[in-house]
């Protein structure tokens, strides 16, 4: 629900909300292993293959976050930046720290 919050406010954007395989409305593989990078692959393709978008920015929360870091790990050139709740990490650390609250 909260992506189709995100829908309402970015008028100028398209918003997919697609669902992984497995999960909500879809089946899950037919064949072999389901993996977030497996996953990952799959939603890259849907949103270049199928939809033909050159660019695009991922959103992932909870299981979905780690599937959005891969995509954006993978397809660096196609990922515009990734919205991120719920994000695990340590905020004590250093690499982290500087941004809460921003």
């Amino acid at each position: 629900a909260l992506q189709l919050d995100f829908a309402d406010r970015l008028p100028d954007f398209h918003v997919v909300v697609a669902s992984m395989p497995g999960f909500a409305f879809s089946s899950p593989y037919a064949d072999g292993p389901m993996s977030e990078q497996r996953i990952a692959a799959t939603m890259h393709a849907l949103m270049t293959d199928v939809l033909g978008y050159e660019r695009y920015v991922t959103y992932g929360e909870d299981v979905t976050a780690n599937v959005s870091d891969l995509i954006a790990a993978r397809y660096p050139e196609q990922v515009a930046g990734i919205i991120a709740t719920h994000a695990d990490g340590d905020l004590a650390s250093d690499a982290i720290g500087p941004f809460v609250g921003c």
